[in-house]
């Protein structure tokens, strides 16, 4: 039985190299952070108007979701939301009107809370996702433009994932 050096090392370092094996690796990033956000989420503002945000329970390296922004009604505004795992953590890349954009970064992770950032962006510069309690979710963007900071703020609170209606 002819035995090669490869395996002489290995077994020397206490390393294995049998596929699949993560014996002295670094564990595989995951989405654990920003699992707080799933569900489905909604704001009714009192001038008609509101947020719905809707997002999937995460994949060990994907998370996706969906913001509506309504007024009277109707749709006027949507976006897609792409979260997938990286070794600095979740990077979340909106797509606002279904076009793609820039990453942001993870920039701070606490429990319930995360705060995403791109200085290069020009609009928002950063987004803020943050439950409070069981049935409160706020988002806000920030960042700024012209010379001057801007920031809105969202509190949603949870609402049935059963159909579109915002009651």
């Amino acid at each position: 039985m002819r035995i090669s050096r490869a395996s002489i090392v290995a077994a020397a370092l206490g390393c294995t190299l049998l596929p699949g094996s993560t014996q002295g690796q670094a564990p595989e990033p995951d989405l654990s952070a920003v699992a707080f956000m799933v569900g489905c989420w909604a704001e009714d503002a009192p001038e008609g108007s509101g947020l719905r945000e809707v997002f999937a329970a995460p994949a060990r390296n994907l998370m996706t979701g969906l913001s509506q922004f309504w007024n009277e009604g109707s749709i006027v505004e949507f976006e897609f939301h792409v979260i997938s795992a990286s070794d600095e953590g979740p990077v979340l890349k909106p797509h606002p009107g279904g076009v793609g954009s820039v990453e942001f970064q993870p920039r701070a992770v606490a429990a319930n809370r995360i705060e995403w950032e791109n200085l290069t962006h020009d609009f928002p510069q950063r987004i803020i996702y943050h439950r409070i309690g069981k049935d409160t979710l706020t988002v806000r963007v920030e960042g700024g433009e012209g010379g001057s900071l801007r920031s809105t703020t969202w509190e949603m609170m949870r609402t049935s994932c059963a159909n579109g209606d915002q009651d």
